[in-house]
C-alpha cells in the first residue's frame, strides 16, 4: 500500500542523514515517499544555513536515512540545492534509493534464457553495482524468454523477470534488492492514530478516497507464446477474471505478449490484478 512520511516539522523524532559516515541532524523539514508500486522512493530535507557555513556538495553519494536510530531508506543524493533570498539561506538535499540507478540506467545486452529468475535478476544489476539480491519467494522458475530491448532501462528489465513469475521487485531500507510478492501476513510496522478526542493521534493530515478507476468487472487476458519447431499453430492463450463485488458492467482486455502457457498467464494476470487492488 502506499506510504507518504511527510512532515513540516520533525515532532521530536530525530532525523539523521548518514553520507561518508558523517550524520547531519537537525532538520528544519523532511519529506519521504515511498511507494510499493513506484520504483525509486524519493526524499527530501531542507535546512536553514548560517551566513558563514560553507556549503557542500553532496550529489551522487550514498545516503543513510534514520529517524530515530532505526534506518528506513538507503540511496543516492540526486541534487543539492543552495538558496538564497535576501534575509536567508537555505540549504536541501533531494534523492531517490538504490533503485534510482536501474531506473536511470539501460540494461545491458543480455540473454536470460534458460537461467533462473534470480540469476536473471542478478546478470542485469550486478554491472551497475547493485550485488545485494534476494528472492523472497517459494519456487526460483526457470525463465524460458524475455525480451530485453536496445536501451531499455535495467528496471524495466528485471520486472518483466519478475513478473513473467508472478512476482514484483523492491528494495528494502537497507538497499538489498527483493524479488518477490508482497507478504500480507506480516505485522504492521506501525499504528497510524486519528481518534475524533484527539488523543493519540500522530497524524497531522487523513485522506481516504475510494477509487473505482483500476477497478473492472470483467477482465480477459490474451497471450500469445514464441512459436517453435514442430508447433500446431495452437498457441493463443486466454484466462478470465470476474469481480463479483463489482457493482457496474466495466470490461477490460488486456494483451500478453510472449507468454510461455497458460500457467505462465495465470501469472501474469494475477500479479497486474493484484497491482490494480493494491
Amino acid at each position: 500500500m502506499p506510504n507518504e512520511v511527510k512532515h513540516n516539522y520533525p515532532f521530536e523524532n530525530e532525523i539523521v542523514v548518514e553520507i561518508d559516515g558523517k550524520q547531519h541532524k537537525h532538520w528544519q523539514s523532511y519529506d519521504i515517499d515511498s511507494d510499493f508500486l513506484i520504483p525509486a522512493d524519493a526524499f527530501h530535507f531542507t535546512v536553514g544555513l548560517p551566513s558563514g557555513s560553507d556549503v557542500p556538495d553532496f550529489s551522487g553519494q550514498e545516503v543513510k536515512v534514520m529517524i530515530n536510530g532505526e534506518t528506513v531508506l538507503t540511496g543516492i543524493v540526486d541534487t543539492v540545492n543552495h538558496t538564497l533570498r535576501k534575509g536567508e539561506r537555505t540549504f536541501s538535499l533531494n534523492g531517490r534509493d538504490r533503485a534510482a540507478i536501474l531506473v536511470d540506467c539501460s540494461a545491458p545486452i543480455t540473454n536470460v534464457k534458460g537461467l533462473t529468475l534470480l540469476a536473471a535478476v542478478k546478470k542485469i544489476v550486478e554491472p551497475l553495482g547493485i550485488t545485494a539480491v534476494m528472492l523472497k519467494a517459494e519456487h526460483n522458475p526457470t525463465l524460458d524468454k524475455v525480451d530485453i530491448d536496445v536501451g531499455e532501462t535495467a528496471w524495466s528489465a528485471i520486472m518483466k523477470c519478475a513478473n513473467s513469475a508472478g512476482l514484483h521487485c523492491w528494495f528494502d531500507v537497507k538497499g538489498v534488492l527483493i524479488v518477490g510478492g508482497a507478504d500480507y501476513r506480516s505485522p504492521p510496522v506501525a499504528t497510524l492514530c486519528a481518534m475524533k478526542s484527539g488523543k493519540k493521534n500522530n497524524v497531522s493530515e487523513v485522506n481516504l478516497t475510494y477509487d473505482t478507476s483500476n477497478r473492472y468487472s470483467d477482465v480477459t487476458f490474451l497471450g500469445q507464446k514464441h512459436g517453435r519447431e514442430g508447433d500446431k499453430n495452437k498457441n493463443d492463450l486466454k484466462w478470465a477474471y470476474r469481480d463479483p463485488e463489482m457493482t457496474i458492467f466495466k470490461p477490460k482486455t488486456v494483451v500478453l505478449g510472449d507468454v510461455e502457457n497458460l500457467e505462465a498467464l495465470k501469472k501474469q494476470a494475477k500479479k497486474q490484478i493484484s497491482d490494480w487492488i493494491l
